[in-house]
């Protein structure tokens, strides 16, 4: 027989309150429940049972119980208090604030409620009535440590950061013993930039309890802030140990892993915080950045794409977007996620910088030099605001401007690598190598992890086998736990161990860089081979004559076009040494206009020359040639004849084999996507080999073909060949190209520095064996097996 049948009810309470102040929970649930299984509709015993649910962790249970408590009761505060408190812990803050607001109106000077009214109006995003609830709690009772607790996170999240601070210093003086003073100081000391005080105040919270999850997670941001990731490491460990689903420690042990470049272990940390939150946006975001890391690019847009549906008003995770969208040299997606982060926050400079890079690789480069400005113009005491217009400049063509520019990050930020990184490949393009090797030099003193100084050392010297910068990347490599800084690092040893005549190890390097890559771009071949049909399909012979007549008459422009690592940049080299030429470099512009073109009628064709001539005559007004090697443009040369008929076109052949494969050896920084796979390297060359063929067809004689070995070996010849083509008198300059002081922004740089040489004549024979997959793409395009092979 139950208790409650064989005692008075008032009994079976008091037994039932004796085991709960006890805290002989499970004897005081059976208790209640023996009370209402005689009693179902007893409110009081449905009220304090479901407090013992509640410490027994049955938050549904509580909340059920509550609701029926409620039901009869809707008019005493007590319950009304309770009800609030599992609503605004369960989740749901718009009811908790709606149960205050009633027990407020029987019980209006409750300072705990106040003070808990406060805290879920700061949830629900009514700061300032959230300030006023607190600070009526206070004036109630000013001593009280919750009111006082949750008036500062009002004040933190309405930006009066330096109140925030205030109460709470106030708060821990009064009241040495509140640990969430303390640990609170903690994060507001960061967010001021005082790591050292974080750190302080959250040791002094732990000294107080030393089981506080909240204090180890605050500790454990201070210390990332000064860059201690293993003491960090185990403050977030010992705050998930103490609270194993505290999602906010969870998801920064993720973090804390990541900045030590353990990027699996991070990824766990990430989706274990998931496993207890599927919707918390910042463990997906986190999430992409490991995933990203890792190489892994489609799950880490994936997640990226998750956080910004979960928190769409989120500017970082945008940018983050952004971010993985201009890695994959998918510029138009980028400026559209980058446009949308910027009208959440106009104000923000890491938007506008953002929106630069994207604009650069769109080739709109005055639109990028404007965003960057208004960056800098926002905040201009930080070094990437001035990094990103440097870049902008750069694109540009405004040398003078982008040196300036990179020199004032250095100057605000000394040990900013990356700009030293960026000031060493600048100046390789610039043909100064002794400043360029300079900068590379600085950033690796700076951060001996710097792949990009590496590979900046790499374009400009040759490597011996006791080389110390060869030694010291293989240090770095074993060291890395990012594939994608493997990868970047295995450009620059392949290029070593090639070098020093390790063959076998400087083709796994640059397969594993290609791979990385590979990874993190879309390509479809399919789409490739549509696009070679229609342009055969349109730019035909018959189309050519009906355009006779049609387009721009100047001689000015010079078309050198071929596949890259064809010899496009030598030649340009030789043509721009001569004094009447001007050697604009690869202009996107010929693909921004065909881009721009829906049809091709003689309107059409009629307004593309002057756009292109006036265009390219705005940095060389008084040249008499004005080269552009953007070696793409093979695939305009119907439009270009059709509206440039005396322009001069040079197509550049070299071996097929050492085209593809020194194109796998090279690590693009725009477009490309096909030279990342060998099969695929083998069958963009044949669908480039197929259109060559076209328009040699549809407009037989009109370009001069120049093969890179007939170069290499009779260069006079050729030159004057040339020179001859373009239309000009003969100049000496012209022989001596490699003394020639312009701008060379090609992965061509460093050895159109040097007179011609030889070597790079059918290098790929010593890589024969590991080539296979591009022999037999290449087709009947692949010279001749060796009869080892």
């Amino acid at each position: 027989m139950s208790s409650s049948s064989q005692v008075p009810l008032e009994e079976a309470f008091q037994l039932a309150r004796k085991h709960r102040n006890a805290g002989n929970l499970i004897v005081a649930e059976r208790a209640y429940r023996d009370i209402l299984e005689s009693t179902p509709d007893e409110p009081d015993a449905q009220f304090e049972l479901a407090l013992v649910c509640w410490s027994r962790g049955k938050r549904q249970e509580t909340r059920d119980l509550l609701d029926k408590a409620l039901a009869a009761k809707g008019d005493d505060a007590g319950v009304l208090n309770a009800h609030a408190v599992v609503s605004h812990e369960m989740g749901r803050p718009e009811d908790a604030v709606a149960d205050w607001r009633r027990a407020l109106e029987l019980a209006p000077d409750n300072a705990g409620m106040l003070g808990n009214l406060g805290l879920a109006l700061v949830t629900i995003g009514e700061v300032d009535e959230a300030i006023e609830r607190c600070r009526a709690a206070l004036a109630l009772d000013p001593e009280h440590t919750s009111a006082a607790l949750n008036l500062g996170r009002a004040l933190q999240t309405s930006g009066r950061l330096h109140e925030a601070v205030e109460v709470w210093e106030d708060l821990a003086a009064r009241q040495p013993e509140a640990v969430k003073a303390h640990a609170n100081l903690g994060n507001a000391y960061r967010d001021l930039g005082r790591p050292v005080d974080a750190e302080a105040a959250c040791r002094r919270a732990l000294a107080l309890d030393s089981e506080s999850a909240l204090a180890h997670n605050n500790l454990g941001n201070a210390l990332l802030d000064q860059a201690k990731l293993a003491e960090a490491e185990s403050a977030f460990e010992r705050a998930t140990e103490l609270a194993a689903d505290y999602s906010d420690a969870i998801n920064n042990l993720g973090v804390a892993r990541q900045l030590q470049g353990r990027f699996e272990d991070a990824a766990k940390a990430h989706r274990f915080a998931l496993a207890l939150d599927a919707d918390d946006a910042k463990a997906h975001a986190h999430l992409s950045n490991a995933l990203r890391e890792q190489g892994e690019f489609a799950k880490a847009e994936n997640a990226i794409q998750q956080a910004v549906y979960l928190a769409p008003d989120e500017v970082d995770y945008h940018l983050l977007h952004a971010e993985l969208l201009i890695a994959a040299d998918r510029a138009d997606e980028a400026e559209a996620v980058v446009n949308h982060a910027v009208s959440l926050s106009p104000d923000s400079a890491q938007a506008r910088t953002k929106l630069a890079r994207a604009l650069s690789l769109a080739g709109r480069y005055q639109e990028a030099i404007d965003e960057a400005r208004q960056a800098v113009e926002l905040q201009p005491d930080l070094a990437w605001t001035h990094h990103a217009l440097a870049a902008a400049h750069f694109w540009a063509g405004n040398n003078a401007e982008a040196e300036a520019a990179a020199h004032k990050a250095i100057e605000i930020a000394p040990r900013f690598a990356q700009a030293y990184v960026w000031l060493g490949d600048f100046y390789q393009i610039l043909g100064r190598t002794e400043e360029a090797d300079r900068y590379a030099r600085q950033a690796l003193e700076i951060d001996p992890n710097t792949p990009g100084a590496y590979i900046a050392l790499a374009n400009s010297k040759r490597f011996t086998p006791d080389d110390p910068d060869l030694r010291a990347m293989e240090a770095l490599y074993n060291s890395a736990r990012s594939p994608i800084m493997r990868g970047r690092l295995c450009f620059a040893l392949g290029k070593a161990y090639e070098q020093i005549g390790e063959d076998d190890k400087a083709f796994d390097a640059y397969q594993e860089a290609n791979d990385v890559r590979r990874r993190g771009l879309v390509f479809n071949q399919v789409a490739q081979r549509e696009r070679v049909k229609r342009i055969k399909t349109v730019f035909t012979r018959e189309w050519l004559d009906e355009m006779a007549g049609a387009g721009d008459p100047s001689p000015v422009p010079v078309f050198i076009v071929g596949m890259p690592r064809s010899g496009t940049t030598l030649v340009e080299q030789i043509i721009s040494s001569h004094p009447e030429v001007h050697g604009a470099g690869e202009l996107p512009l010929m693909n921004t206009i065909m881009q721009e073109t829906g049809t091709f009628d003689r309107d059409t064709i009629a307004r593309i020359g002057p756009r292109y001539v006036e265009t390219v005559r705005q940095d060389a007004p008084h040249a008499a040639r004005i080269t552009d090697k953007m070696p793409g443009n093979f695939a305009n040369l119907g439009a270009i004849v059709a509206a440039m008929p005396k322009a001069a076109i040079i197509h550049c052949r070299r071996d097929p084999v050492d085209t593809c494969f020194s194109c796998f050896k090279q690590n693009f920084a725009r477009g490309q996507h096909w030279s990342f796979d060998l099969t695929e390297l083998g069958e963009q060359y044949r669908l480039y080999a197929d259109l060559m063929d076209h328009w040699r067809e549809v407009m037989p004689g009109r370009f001069l073909e120049v093969d890179y070995e007939d170069v290499v070996a009779d260069t006079e010849t050729m030159a004057r060949r040339l020179i001859a083509h373009v239309g000009l008198e003969w100049d000496d300059a012209c022989l001596a190209f490699h003394e020639t002081e312009r701008p060379v922004k090609t992965a061509s740089k460093m050895q159109v520095r040097q007179p011609i040489y030889g070597s790079s004549v059918a290098k790929w024979r010593r890589f024969e064996q590991r080539l296979e997959p591009l022999l037999t793409a290449l087709g009947d395009h692949a010279p001749p097996r060796s009869e080892t092979t």
